[in-house]
């Protein structure tokens, strides 16, 4: 950096990405007083953002909307405002959008995690649910075991998704639209109308391949 007949001259400096503790040296010269060199050595700590991990859960209401949550690991299922999808009317081509999903993570209480996402698939006769899921800032991604067969259904029975891991922004921060679609154009999902079951419902059984209830301690969709 040349500081010749300036005053507050200023520079930026570029540290790597990795997490870690990292140090700098800033230098300087005059070219009118060749002589004169400074220097200053800054010591860094970079932080990486936190890591989540968690799954998607669905259940059938006795209405006939499918009620939408996140689960941290180890944690409870977090509901958003507006999570019901009424399936006959989840369209084949647009994804149908939850409101924000804010949690706990990194230290922050209410940190913007994201997301839900769903789009209604026809496979043979037969009709079900894609869930997947948009972190704050990044792109869509859809955990295994997504698929939600809401024909067949247990009414009131969770099924989880297989687990999935994000890096979620401060709640601060904006949220993007997924990869590949305009979250302004997704069709948005409802908040829960009047008379909506207000019961925990249950965790059910395995579903397999075909949509199928197997016995199992923790439930799950299918992919």
């Amino acid at each position: 950096m040349d500081g010749a007949n300036k005053s507050g001259s200023s520079a930026s400096v570029t540290c790597r990405q990795t997490a870690g503790r990292q140090t700098i040296t800033v230098a300087a010269t005059d070219s009118t007083h060749t002589s004169f060199r400074a220097s200053q050595s800054l010591s860094l700590a970079v932080t990486a953002p936190p890591t989540l991990t968690g799954q998607l859960a669905a259940r059938l209401l006795s209405s006939g909307r499918v009620e939408l949550a996140f689960r941290p690991t180890g944690g409870v299922r977090i509901l958003p405002t507006s999570r019901f999808a009424t399936p006959s009317s989840v369209s084949l081509t647009r994804w149908t959008t939850s409101s924000e999903v804010r949690g706990a993570a990194g230290g922050e209480e209410n940190r913007l995690l994201g997301k839900i996402m769903v789009k209604r698939v026809q496979s043979g006769s037969r009709f079900y649910l894609d869930i997947c899921f948009v972190p704050a800032g990044s792109s869509r991604t859809c955990p295994s075991s997504n698929n939600f067969y809401y024909c067949s259904e247990t009414v009131d029975r969770w099924l989880d998704t297989g687990s999935f891991s994000f890096q979620p922004l401060r709640a601060a921060d904006g949220i993007q639209g997924a990869a590949g679609s305009n979250a302004s154009s997704d069709d948005q999902m409802l908040p829960a109308s009047a008379g909506e079951a207000t019961s925990d419902g249950f965790d059910g059984g395995l579903v397999d391949s075909q949509g199928l209830l197997t016995t199992h301690r923790h439930s799950h969709l299918t992919r």
